[in-house]
């Protein structure tokens, strides 16, 4: 085997809130996403180099498609673009971390134990 990691495709249905649509659709507005290139790198930084994250979004939004491939550098911090797509990444991941449907994938796929709980704590 060439990696020590191996790809798992899943796909589940579930639908979001209003509140859980209104809050990605609100931030997606603050960091103006539609600007974004459709293939953003963090920029380099002068730090210890760290391997980075690869992310792939597509969004649509008010009948407008953007796909946007990112390339984030794990240490580099100030590249406010960068942030603001962490920042976007974070309550995307914060709001689905917490379904039960991503939760059994996880204990299925990654963890082979009990979901976590509302607080992310895994039982013991």
């Amino acid at each position: 085997m060439d990696s020590m990691f191996v790809e798992i495709t899943a796909k589940i249905k579930f639908a979001l809130s209003e509140k859980e649509l209104y809050a990605i659709k609100k931030r997606i507005e603050d960091i103006d996403f539609f600007s974004y290139p459709v293939h953003f790198k963090t920029k380099p930084s002068t730090e210890n180099m760290t391997s980075g994250v690869r992310y792939y979004y597509k969004i649509t939004y008010c009948g407008r498609v953007k796909e946007l491939d990112w390339e984030s550098s794990v240490i580099n911090r100030g590249d406010i673009k960068s942030e603001n797509l962490r920042s976007l990444h974070k309550l995307i991941a914060d709001i689905l971390w917490l379904r039960p449907e991503i939760q059994e994938l996880m204990r299925k796929y990654i963890w082979d134990r009990e979901p976590r709980d509302s607080s992310g704590v895994i039982p013991d």
